[in-house]
């Protein structure tokens, strides 16, 4: 009988300590089990700026580009990226500009795209995608890239004559004649309008920003009206697989002009040194029919 009321007085010794320890521990839990929570969170806001900041840090865009407007679409520009340059279109009618960096936040001051289709596209490897489905494709440095290049910023591509280039000549901007540039190719798949009288696979002159087979908007674009004509140089960058018949085109309007041959020039490329440059045919002839 004594041995069992001292564990009943045992049991009800522990259960008292047990209650006292919970009274008395209970602030310290119910302090320490918000401050796990908080801290809990705290690390997960860390983790969540520390990935907005690696998202939203500016890439550069160094590199050479394939501009596509459509998937199914050709070529449409190319541009050429360092850290301190810009080249736009140029193996065609382009021109190189200066950087203070080639973030993209400088690249689309000189892409001149809409403000909406600049601020929606993704930077993903090799490739820019944006909103509007136009994409840039990183180039390497190959054959195939350096013959697309001459296509850039035309309506037309254009496949060059294949030579070696050795004594050839460049667009010479800064001497006193003044430089015509006149392309001749294949319509791009983009611009193909059978309603206009443009027809896929066909060759077409670009003037300006205008295609056309017409021959006299061929001479009034070479005849321009506030120079005279023995002080131009013609720069033709004309696709090899151009028809006889639109290069006699060219010729009947050069002799109408009476253009010397030794003004124009023809462009080349080097697929051995990927090298390009503008040969002209016999000096100091006029051309005939």
């Amino acid at each position: 009988m004594l041995k069992q009321e001292k564990e009943k007085t045992k049991q009800k010794d522990l259960a008292m300590c047990v209650a006292e320890s919970k009274r008395k521990f209970a602030p310290v839990l119910f302090i320490a089990k918000p401050l796990a929570v908080m801290l809990k969170k705290l690390i997960l806001h860390i983790i969540i700026i520390l990935s907005f900041v690696s998202c939203n840090k500016e890439e550069t865009l160094n590199g050479h580009w394939h501009e596509y407007l459509d998937n199914s679409q050709d070529l449409d520009n190319c541009y050429i990226i360092t850290d301190t340059t810009i080249s736009i279109n140029k193996f065609t009618n382009g021109a190189t500009f200066q950087l203070d960096s080639a973030k993209p936040s400088q690249i689309w001051e000189y892409i001149q795209y809409p403000d909406s289709i600049i601020q929606s596209h993704l930077i993903k490897g090799d490739k820019v995608i944006f909103q509007n489905n136009t994409k840039w494709i990183r180039q390497i440095s190959d054959s195939e890239t350096f013959l697309n290049d001459f296509s850039a910023g035309y309506k037309v591509n254009i496949l060059p004559f294949e030579s070696t280039i050795e004594n050839s000549d460049s667009i010479d901007f800064q001497n006193n004649k003044l430089s015509i540039i006149l392309a001749c190719g294949q319509i791009k798949s983009q611009y193909v309008d059978p309603s206009k009288g443009f027809f896929k696979n066909q060759f077409y002159f670009q003037i300006n920003n205008k295609v056309t087979k017409e021959y006299g908007d061929l001479l009034e674009y070479i005849n321009c009206t506030h120079c005279k004509l023995n002080n131009i140089n013609l720069y033709v960058n004309m696709d090899r697989r151009t028809p006889i018949k639109l290069q006699k085109e060219l010729d009947s309007a050069l002799h109408f002009l009476n253009i010397k041959k030794s003004q124009v020039f023809y462009l080349n490329a080097d697929l051995k040194r990927l090298n390009k440059g503008y040969k002209n045919t016999t000096a100091n002839n006029t051309y005939s029919k």
